[in-house]
């Protein structure tokens, strides 16, 4: 028994078969997040948008929705790692609406976490290093400006790598979860995206 398989033809172009576009292609809002994030139009003063986001938010279709009285009209989560991020949103009058501009922001209490949790664990990890090292290594006889002289660099300079980095990397996946953010609030508001 033959076996057939079933195939469309695929359009040869001159080096082979066609290739599929780009993925930045074929999402249409991606062109609007390419140069930053955009703006969201929507036909609706700022206390409704508040209102309809608030109930979002307590149905779980937003996440860290918090309603701001300050010059931003409210915040939502921007997750992401290793510092977490959220996604403020500026409301202007805009042609009988409102027109929210987006920009993400750091939590402080993670770097600030983060930076006391490495001073309280490098410095006392010094005389604990050294007072072990005294203890069972008999060969090593050396002050504590000695241990300190490479302890210090062992476990300073790997920050000096890894902090810049795990801020790019924090700023890139809070950009990502923004779009993701922005998306939703487009998708419950009923706005428009706009680039600017």
């Amino acid at each position: 028994m033959a076996l057939e398989q079933a195939t469309e033809p695929a359009t040869a172009g001159p080096n082979g078969p066609a290739a599929q576009p780009p993925a930045q292609f074929s999402d249409p809002t991606a062109v609007l997040f390419r140069n930053g994030l955009p703006s969201l139009t929507v036909p609706l003063p700022s206390d409704e948008i508040l209102k309809r986001l608030d109930a979002a938010a307590r149905r779980g279709n937003l996440a860290g929705f918090k309603n701001h009285a300050s010059e931003y009209l409210f915040e939502v989560e921007a997750y992401t790692q290793p510092f977490d991020h959220r996604l403020l949103a500026k409301a202007a009058g805009a042609d009988g609406g409102t027109r929210l501009s987006f920009r993400p922001r750091m939590f402080r209490k993670a770097p600030l976490i983060f930076a006391i949790s490495i001073v309280f664990t490098i410095w006392p990890g010094l005389p604990l290093t050294h007072s072990m090292l005294v203890t069972y290594f008999r060969w090593y006889h050396w002050s504590s400006a000695i241990t300190a002289a490479w302890y210090l660099p062992l476990t300073v300079l790997p920050l000096l790598w890894w902090v810049p980095r795990a801020i790019r990397k924090s700023r890139a996946g809070a950009v990502e979860a923004a779009k993701e953010q922005i998306l939703r609030l487009k998708d419950l508001l009923n706005g428009t995206l706009t680039q600017g």
